[in-house]
This record gives structure tokens, C-alpha cells and sequence, in this order.
């Protein structure tokens, strides 16, 4: 199977290129293109991206609506978070996966795999809090 094409998307040139560097020499994704948020469409379009990579910076800012962002590069957007106020606004916005910015190459990668497949994805610790069941105590202990 051929590995899933990212754009990797974001303001700040140094993360984006962190970014890269943690996914690249994988065989499950590779990084077709790199650009900032409002240059996506157009770097999309000529990468041919499976889906899009979003770092919403560390700001904490509430995101610009990622379901404009999905429409236009025609592929699912996977936002990176620092806040679970920022991730719950992308994931109303658009969003078909989010994590927060510290995730692992390997949850990057996931996340990335599921949104081109038609999945969501939520980190671990957003699931936890976001799927608790009605009246349980938030400190339940994990099954």
C-alpha cells in the first residue's frame, strides 16, 4: 500500500520542519508538501495531498475554521492542538482527527492513516475526558 501524502500546514516555518523531520524515513507517510495555513490550498492542489497535517501554533488560539481549510485542499485535515479548548474548536470546525502538538511520531502517523481513510481520531487523553461516560467520576480508573 502506498504511503498516505501529507501537507504539513502551519505558521511557524521551525515546526513545520520539526514536523517533517519526525515523519520522514516512514513507510506509511511521506510529506508531499509543506506550507503556511493560508498558502494550504494551493500547496495541496500541486502535492496532491491524502491529508492535511495542521498545527494550530502554541498560542492556544482558537482555530480559523478547518472545515474551509478540508474543503479547499479537498482532503481531511488531522489539527495539532495545545490546549483541549483549541482541540474541541477544531474538532466543531471540521477537524476529522486532533491531537495535542507533543504527540509521537507513531500517534501523528496513526491519526494521519485514519483521516485518509475516512476515520476520526482523538488523543488519548481528549478521549478519556470527551467520552467519560454520563455521571462517572473524572478520575475513574482506566480499563
Amino acid at each position: 500500500m502506498p504511503p498516505v501524502r501529507l501537507l504539513l500546514a502551519g505558521d511557524d516555518p521551525l515546526a513545520r520542519a520539526g514536523l517533517a523531520s519526525l515523519l520522514s524515513g516512514r513507510a506509511d507517510v511521506a510529506v508531499a508538501a509543506e506550507s503556511a495555513i493560508d498558502d494550504a490550498p494551493r500547496a495541496a492542489g500541486v502535492a496532491g495531498a491524502d491529508a492535511v497535517l495542521l498545527d494550530l501554533g502554541s498560542s492556544g488560539a482558537a482555530p480559523a475554521p478547518v472545515a474551509a481549510l478540508a474543503e479547499a485542499v479537498h482532503a481531511p485535515v488531522v489539527a495539532l492542538a495545545s490546549t483541549e479548548a483549541q482541540a474541541a474548536a477544531a474538532i466543531r470546525s471540521g477537524a476529522r482527527a486532533v491531537l495535542f502538538r507533543g504527540a509521537s511520531a507513531d500517534a501523528l502517523a496513526a491519526a494521519a492513516l485514519a483521516a485518509a481513510r475516512g476515520l476520526a481520531a482523538i488523543d488519548a487523553a481528549l478521549a478519556r475526558e470527551w467520552l467519560r461516560p454520563p455521571g462517572a467520576p473524572a478520575d475513574a480508573e482506566v480499563l
